[in-house]
């Protein structure tokens, strides 16, 4: 008869003063625990952005169907390729291993929403753009005041 294999365990540690004192924390957790965290993660991050699959595949090259096979934990993620997505959500690779910090939630209202997706398309151009977009909102609104 074969000998069955242990799943590999990592030892996952956090600061105790970041925690609530009512939360339990497991020392160790198999690999495949950790996995399903980082999945949940990518998906929560990417809908507290407002982005679908596709749109994060697109921003990261990838193909529309890699994110949502990562996401229901049928892919296993290379490092490089989490950094990729890490960077499209505007993160650090990091925040997806930090799982006793919660996610920020996305806007209420259509007008936060709608800020947020501004100064996400602006974020990571260039200087000049942003100034240029300033003077352009500026100008429009001296022509089209509000009512």
């Amino acid at each position: 008869m074969p000998k069955q294999t242990k799943a590999p365990m990592l030892k996952v540690t956090t600061k105790p003063r970041s925690l609530p004192l009512s939360t339990l924390i497991l020392e160790v957790l198999p690999v495949a625990d950790i996995r399903r965290l980082v999945d949940s993660k990518i998906r929560e991050y990417r809908k507290a952005k407002g982005l679908s699959q596709d749109q994060l595949a697109e921003r990261c090259g990838f193909h529309y169907s890699y994110i949502g096979g990562v996401e229901r934990g049928e892919r296993n993620i290379s490092l490089e390729n989490l950094a990729k997505i890490a960077s499209a959500l505007e993160l650090e690779p990091k925040t997806f291993f930090e799982f006793d910090i919660p996610i920020q939630q996305p806007p209420s209202d259509k007008k936060d929403a709608a800020l947020q997706e501004v100064i996400s398309i602006l974020k990571g151009k260039d200087i000049r753009y942003i100034q240029m977009t300033k003077k352009l909102l500026v100008e429009i609104f001296k022509t089209f005041p509000r009512q």
